[in-house]
């Protein structure tokens, strides 16, 4: 849900964080890069998906990246080690130092 308002309708906002997440192929969020382009400004993004995950493949969440990418869309992806379709200690250090970093 908040890529597709940060993408579509509130690009506005501080950053978004993504964890464990995909997109089909036909999303609107696509459609929506592909015929409006992306905003003049767009906050930061991070996505972060173990390397285990048992639920969302991590390959699917590699790939939204990289399609983000085809369309101009940058943001950091961050592979946990040993996480499932969850959130660790490790995940939240890394989300927690990223946000420091990035948010205004």
């Amino acid at each position: 849900m908040a890529l597709h308002l940060a993408l579509r309708y509130h690009t506005d906002v501080g950053a978004v964080v993504s964890l464990s997440t995909f997109m089909y192929h036909n999303s609107e969020v696509y459609r929506h890069l592909q015929d409006v382009g992306i905003p003049d400004k767009l906050p930061p993004f991070l996505f972060c998906h173990g390397d285990v995950d048992n639920f969302v493949d991590l390959e699917w969440g590699k790939t939204m990246h990289r399609r983000f990418g085809q369309y101009g869309v940058t943001g950091h992806f961050e592979t946990i080690p040993g996480l499932k379709h969850t959130v660790n200690k490790p995940e939240l250090d890394f989300v927690k130092s990223w946000v420091m970093e990035n948010m205004p």
